[in-house]
């Protein structure tokens, strides 16, 4: 099967509301699209970790955004934890879900 790299803006102050607002998101995804699997959203993530900023000397900027977002393009994989990175407005998370 498939996989869907997806993404999302949580605004948190701490990994704690992090988690909470990420189980929130993938409850909702799994209400709007069912619980069969394969839905290429949230729902099929098992949860989330913050990892470090891989750019920490530069301002978040869109280029800053793009090169954050191609970075977990690649470090994410299809089946493992979301994974997070703290933003001045709260945290970027993206993940490789199975679809």
């Amino acid at each position: 099967m498939g996989a869907n790299f997806i993404t999302a803006t949580i605004k948190a102050t701490n990994p704690d509301k992090l988690k909470k607002a990420f189980d929130k998101m993938v409850e909702q995804d799994k209400w709007e699209y069912g619980h069969g699997g394969y839905t290429g959203t949230f729902a099929e993530v098992p949860g989330i970790m913050v990892v470090p900023d891989p750019f920490p000397s530069r301002k978040w900027t869109k280029k800053k955004k793009n090169d954050v977002y191609d970075y977990l393009c690649d470090t994410c994989l299809k089946w493992e934890n979301a994974r997070a990175i703290k933003t001045p407005g709260g945290y970027f998370v993206a993940a490789w879900a199975s679809s």
